[in-house]
């Protein structure tokens, strides 16, 4: 559903990352443009064997949006494709075995 996404691991459990959808293909270029090209900002949380992506900021095509903006696209993109989809703010549990997931730059820890 999504086109293409890159993540920056940085320090002190941060990300930065792109998100690209095709905005054709979800029927929503006339409402948003052609190219759905989201830029984000977070902090990587874990608890209790879960972990979120608490988002920091949240740009499309270079101009600061909410981040129900990207919500609002996964959701279309999920209908589109019958995938099951929650919220950004979901925790989500973590693989059998790890524990914790901490983030320094350029490296993701996991704790087993």
């Amino acid at each position: 559903m999504i086109d293409a996404m890159t993540v920056d691991l940085l320090d002190d459990n941060r990300v930065a990352g792109k998100i690209r959808f095709d905005a054709a293909r979800l029927n929503l270029d006339a409402l948003l443009g052609e190219a759905l090209n989201f830029d984000f900002q977070g902090i990587v949380t874990t608890r209790n064997r879960e972990a979120r992506l608490e988002l920091i900021s949240v740009s499309l095509n270079g101009q600061p949006v909410q981040p129900e903006v990207l919500d609002y696209v996964i959701d279309l993109a999920a209908a589109y494709y019958g995938t099951p989809v929650s919220g950004l703010n979901d925790w989500y549990a973590l693989p059998e075995g790890i524990n914790r997931i901490a983030v320094k730059k350029s490296v993701a820890v996991l704790y087993y």
